[in-house]
């Protein structure tokens, strides 16, 4: 028996293929089917635009660095993050909140929400392309 790999499937014949290797298999196995992940051209285009928020932006009069505006976008789309305390109890921290894990789909709607909220705040991004 074969050993599966992933890849994406394009095409009904490629899905039809998958199902008939897939049908070899015992029972035991398991199959896990999901949107791929957000592409690194995608990546690419994130962290400039997080950069000149960095630059540019604030909450309440508080500045922020990329990967902490990173994290304030994700909350405003929904995504939860969970807060850890410190070994010693000194502080919280977020935990969690991982980009690679979204979606194609996902990643754009935050790469959407970066422009949104950049236009609004009167932040100019140096890369207005979107991706999707």
């Amino acid at each position: 028996m074969a050993t599966l790999r992933s890849s994406l499937i394009t095409s009904r014949a490629e899905l039809e293929t998958a199902f008939r290797e897939i049908a070899q298999y015992p029972y035991g196995y398991m199959l896990i089917a999901r949107e791929p992940t957000r592409t690194d051209e995608q990546n690419r285009l994130m962290w400039p635009c997080l950069k000149e928020f960095e630059r540019h932006g604030e909450i309440q009069g508080r500045k922020f660095k990329d990967f902490q505006w990173k994290s304030i976008m994700m909350e405003a789309l929904g995504h939860e993050q969970e807060i850890l305390p410190s070994l010693d109890g000194s502080r919280w921290f977020p935990a969690g909140l991982r980009t690679s894990k979204l979606g194609k789909r996902e990643f754009s709607d935050l790469i959407e929400l970066i422009n949104a909220e950049a236009a609004q705040r009167g932040i100019d991004l140096k890369q207005k392309d979107e991706v999707g």
